[in-house]
């Protein structure tokens, strides 16, 4: 990264045992942040120092985040993989009646293509490969 922060990055379109599985793992120098789209409505946070030991607290979704509401009475209670795509529809519909975005876009999708083929490349050519 521009300000020296090491990235680790992994994709792959088949692994054995792996049905669904991505996410992310953010480790900082104060804290930790984690989130798997298997466990949708759950975020796992780490803060301070010393992470040897240190216990991880799962925030769970709620009525009160997002669009959460309009599908689940109550925390703990993930989103379905069809509510999903129900909320991704009414904000591209946002979208087109306002005229600007409303969530990920396609520049988004690109610099995540972008992702995949300098993986792909560094693979091949077996050095740090530049995002641009």
């Amino acid at each position: 990264m521009s300000n020296r922060a090491l990235v680790t990055y992994e994709a792959g379109r088949t692994a054995v045992g792996d049905q669904c599985n991505y996410g992310f793992h953010i480790h900082g120098a104060h804290g930790s942040l984690s989130w798997d789209f298997r466990r949708s409505d759950e975020l796992s946070i780490c803060v301070g120092d010393g992470h040897q030991g240190r216990p991880t607290q799962v925030a769970y979704g709620g009525p009160g985040d997002g669009e959460y509401h309009r599908f689940q009475p109550g925390a703990g209670v993930a989103i379905g993989y069809d509510d999903s795509k129900v909320i991704e529809l009414a904000r591209l519909m946002q979208s087109i009646a306002l005229g600007k975005p409303i969530g990920a876009t396609i520049e988004d999708a690109l610099w995540a293509s972008r992702a995949n083929e300098a993986v792909v490349a560094s693979a091949s050519s077996r050095n740090w490969e530049r995002l641009t």
